[in-house]
């Protein structure tokens, strides 16, 4: 659930697992396995410890499984949308709205 979001963190900062079972106090095959999704409900202390870690806020963790949701949404609605506006032939909203939806999707990877 979070592992891949914590990947994509670790990877960010140009941290390796090893590191990050360093600074987290947290095994490196513990890690990994959240990472690989094999462990898949760690505790919210660990995650704690993880996010003190990276720097980074438990939220920070959280809100970015939150984020994919929101950014799938939005492609959903985008294809919703850009659907009906193709069958009235309205090109000129088709593109205000990839625009619009280009615009939330950049806000969301910030």
């Amino acid at each position: 659930m979070y592992g891949e979001r914590i990947r994509e963190i670790r990877h960010r900062k140009r941290m390796s697992l090893s590191e990050l079972a360093a600074l987290s106090g947290i095994s490196k095959s513990y890690l990994s396995q959240i990472e690989r999704e094999k462990q898949q409900n760690p505790s919210i202390q660990l995650l704690s410890k993880i996010a003190k870690a990276l720097n980074v806020s438990i939220h920070d963790i959280i809100q970015l499984e939150k984020e994919t949701e929101d950014q799938r949404a939005v492609t959903s609605l985008k294809h919703q949308l850009t659907f009906q506006a193709g069958k009235e032939k309205d090109w000129e909203i088709i593109k205000q709205l990839e625009e619009v939806i280009d615009l939330l999707k950049e806000r969301n990877r910030m």
